[in-house]
């Protein structure tokens, strides 16, 4: 949603680099349901319209390796509604989990959760060197 709402920050060059296809996501209907449900918050209303949600669903579901769902994710985080996407990640083999969620950055966990600048930050110098 951020790369949404400011395209030229790191979570637009990241969506920018899915589109390119120099980067692999994994999400799941659970993961793209919360996006959803977000985007029709009333806050966002007034900055993300009706048709650009859905343009962005369709999208992430087109570009995307959309996972099964994980079965009773074990609890690791803070906020046990964010378990799942460390189950998802492990589940996937996934790199990273890229997350500006304070009680996602707070775990020590392989795969690494990065925020969106330092997985950006990563990406380039993975591309320079």
């Amino acid at each position: 949603m951020s790369g949404l709402l400011s395209p030229d920050g790191p979570p637009g060059q990241i969506l920018a680099a899915v589109r390119a296809g120099d980067v692999e996501i994994v999400l799941s209907e659970h993961l793209l349901d919360e996006l959803g449900d977000v985007l029709q918050r009333p806050k966002f209303r007034g900055l993300i319209a009706p048709e650009e949600a859905v343009a962005l669903d369709d999208e992430l579901r087109r570009v995307a390796d959309v996972a099964l769902d994980p079965a009773n994710p074990e609890p690791v985080t803070r906020d046990q509604d964010d378990d799942y996407l460390v189950a998802l990640a492990k589940a996937e083999g996934a790199d990273a989990i890229v997350s500006g969620d304070a009680d996602l950055q707070v775990l020590r966990i392989d795969p690494p959760v990065l925020s969106p600048r330092a997985f950006l930050d990563r990406l380039n110098q993975d591309e320079s060197g």
